[in-house]
């Protein structure tokens, strides 16, 4: 993994609902965005072809992020 970045526009940080969906309009409009998340690294094969499971896969990392973001 490269540890320094080219010239960039827009740092998204969080790909939630709006982080996600901020992106494209950004990249769209010409601007060089890098986006970060929290996790590790996932590649197409992490990905089942279907909702269920990953919803199933990303489960208990979602409940246990969420246990510690809540006051």
């Amino acid at each position: 993994m490269s540890r320094s970045l080219a010239k960039t526009d827009v740092v998204v940080i969080g790909l939630g609902a709006a982080g996600g969906a901020a992106v494209l309009p950004l990249t769209l409009s010409g601007l060089k965005v890098v986006a970060l998340e929290a996790g590790g690294w996932l590649t197409p094969r992490d990905f089942a072809p279907d909702e269920l499971r990953n919803g199933a896969r990303n489960w208990p990392q979602s409940v246990a992020k969420a246990a510690q973001e809540a006051p």
